[in-house]
């Protein structure tokens, strides 16, 4: 039986010379052999890759055999390195490592979601302020025109507009990844060819990158559950931006909802208009705002019950013929071009779909099933965005305050921290027998809405 397992660590033939200088010796002696040669592959111990084959994998027939230091018999289990971590694996071997040569080509990674925040970043730029509270003060705007007045007549007295100051507490965020010791000392270079170098540099730049992208990710989830729910959640209490119910506007009210969307599938409404919904929105609902752009911000779903809407897709075809559509430059499918078409000449309205998506983890904040991949911008909203930088101020903004983590208690800066924390510097008894790596990335901030008097949203879904 011995001699069978010796076979699985052949290599094109040829036993191992640690084995061969074996193969007439004792039984422990052989045992101390399979060991080294094990060793040899990156692993550790023979104890450290005894794991038992599942129930599923010894009626698919996957079974090895693998020598037992303890009993010096084979049995039927899996040879795989354990890991202490569910986050990051030691490593991985199988009947590869033992039935031929082996090669380490490279080192690729899954696809992950891309967060396009270019554009959002530039509506809700970042601001660093040295004060755990921050205020606005907002005028009120100017109404009424002048009167007439008789000659000789007491003048008409005017309401002087006032103003109201807003008052804004920023939530704090953060969260860390941890190495331990067994992960510190075995996790392998990866891609490396040569198993024997340590790779935790290597996977602490991609925990880096992995931290560093999930922030960037709550961010924009942050400045969208602003816009669309006007509400955050801080120690357990619902603080609201302040967006009058009146700037809600739902194609319910309006001409009918766009349609519905599934996992699997866009199912219009085609008794619903979208470019009658977004005409009346423009000329009559946002009457005060007709000389300012607009953009029209969705996720891809939301433009896609616009695209396929019966209405939309009958008009399309009477613009190809249109002398002016077909002019250089001009897309008659765009969704810019249909409903500017449609709008009014004279009015200057822009369309964005935001693509950015990411893939939903553990008690994930927004209730999304595990491994399921969103959008963040949630499905059938419209963020009617409107240019106001003549007014001043800005529209909104992610605004950091002081934190602790970021230059310490005696000199707290704010804005984002990432930290590198190495227990054993503590020199403290947990510190140095069980010693860990942490890296750590947070911010004590949000979102700010100085203008949420001009937050208009649309749900084409209620």
């Amino acid at each position: 039986m011995l001699e069978n397992s010796m076979q699985h660590l052949k290599v094109h033939k040829k036993v191992n010379p640690l084995l061969e200088a074996v193969k007439f010796k004792s039984t422990s002696e052989k045992e101390a052999a399979v060991e080294e040669v094990l060793k040899s592959m990156g692993l550790k111990t023979l104890g450290d890759i005894m794991v038992p084959y599942t129930e599923q994998e010894k009626n698919e027939g996957r079974v090895n055999l693998k020598f037992s230091a303890k009993s010096g018999t084979l049995a039927a289990e899996h040879i795989r390195l354990k890991s202490e971590s569910q986050n990051v694996k030691l490593g991985v071997t199988g009947s590869d490592y033992l039935d031929g040569t082996s090669l380490i080509t490279g080192v690729i990674e899954q696809v992950t979601p891309v967060v396009e925040n270019e554009v959002i970043a530039k509506m809700f730029p970042e601001g660093e302020y040295s004060a755990s509270k921050l205020f606005m003060d907002v005028w009120q705007p100017i109404t009424g025109m002048t009167h007439a007045n008789a000659m000789d007549a007491p003048v008409q007295v005017v309401k002087k507009r006032g103003f109201q100051t807003e008052e804004w507490l920023p939530p704090f965020y953060i969260e860390m990844a941890q190495f331990n010791q067994n992960e510190i000392l075995n996790l392998r270079d990866p891609g490396n060819q040569n198993l024997a170098i340590r790779g935790i540099a290597a996977v602490i730049a991609k925990i880096s990158d992995q931290l560093t992208h999930r922030g960037g990710t709550r961010r924009l989830n942050d400045i969208y559950n602003a816009i669309f729910t006007g509400s955050y959640i801080w120690q357990g209490e619902s603080l609201s931006y302040g967006i009058p119910s009146g700037n809600r506007f739902t194609a319910g009210a309006l001409n009918g909802v766009w349609g519905v969307i599934s996992g699997t599938n866009y199912v219009p409404n085609p008794a619903s208009n979208p470019i009658l919904d977004m005409t009346v929105i423009v000329n009559n609902l946002l009457k005060k705002y007709r000389g300012l752009k607009q953009t029209w911000i969705m996720n891809p779903s939301t433009s896609a019950l616009f695209s396929q809407n019966d209405t939309v897709i009958n008009r399309v075809n009477t613009q190809y013929s249109d002398a002016i559509m077909q002019k250089a430059g001009t897309n008659p499918n765009s969704m810019k071009s249909v409903a500017s078409y449609y709008l009014g000449a004279d009015i200057d309205v822009d369309f964005l779909v935001d693509g950015s998506a990411y893939i939903a983890d553990e008690n994930d904040p927004n209730g999304y099933t595990a491994g399921t991949t969103n959008y963040i911008l949630p499905d059938y909203q419209i963020w009617i965005k409107i240019e106001t930088d003549k007014f001043g101020g800005p529209y909104g903004e992610y605004a950091y305050c002081l934190a602790a983590q970021n230059g310490g208690l005696q000199n707290a800066r704010p804005g984002k921290f990432f930290q590198i924390i190495d227990s054993m510097a503590s020199n403290t008894i947990q510190g140095i027998t069980q010693p860990t790596i942490a890296l750590m990335n947070g911010w004590r901030g949000g979102v700010r809405i100085p203008r949420y008097f001009d937050v208009y949203t649309f749900n084409v879904g209620i």
